[in-house]
């Protein structure tokens, strides 16, 4: 059975979990509301859409392979060029919040060395360098 704790326990908190914390608390907040205003430029219009929203309903039966081909837009970070239309624009939110992750442990990398937690530090490094290749497009799958 699970030993519950009293809550008049002070638990000590490494200061670089507190900071990483906080770059997901404010860091969500502030992608959650650029989705937000991101999808409300689009829903109302204020861009034109790349995609007409009549036309999805027909597309929704494609792959993301034939999809994309079918809009003649490539893969990766073909979309950033058309972040003139308001569905595209849709994505700076997202790739916010899928980079919020990089900005943590960039933040936190040199409190792991400070700390002398120095094979966490290189593990962080490791980590960040890992995603951003992932995150470059340098890496294919699929078609």
């Amino acid at each position: 059975m699970a030993q519950r704790l009293d809550p008049n326990t002070q638990i000590e908190v490494p200061p670089e979990a507190i900071i990483y914390a906080k770059i997901l608390k404010y860091g969500s907040l502030i992608g959650i509301g650029t989705m937000l205003v991101t999808f409300l430029i689009y829903i109302l219009g204020v861009l034109p859409a790349y995609v007409p929203p009549a036309q999805i309903p027909q597309l929704w039966h494609l792959t993301a392979y034939d999809f994309l081909h079918h809009i003649h837009l490539k893969s990766g970070w073909d979309w950033v060029h058309f972040l003139g239309y308001g569905d595209m624009l849709n994505y700076v939110g997202i790739i916010f919040l899928a980079g919020l992750t990089i900005i943590g442990y960039l933040a936190i990398i040199p409190f792991l060395f400070s700390s002398g937690a120095r094979a966490v530090g290189i593990i962080a490094i490791f980590e960040v360098l890992i995603l951003l290749l992932a995150a470059s497009g340098f890496l294919h799958a699929g078609h």
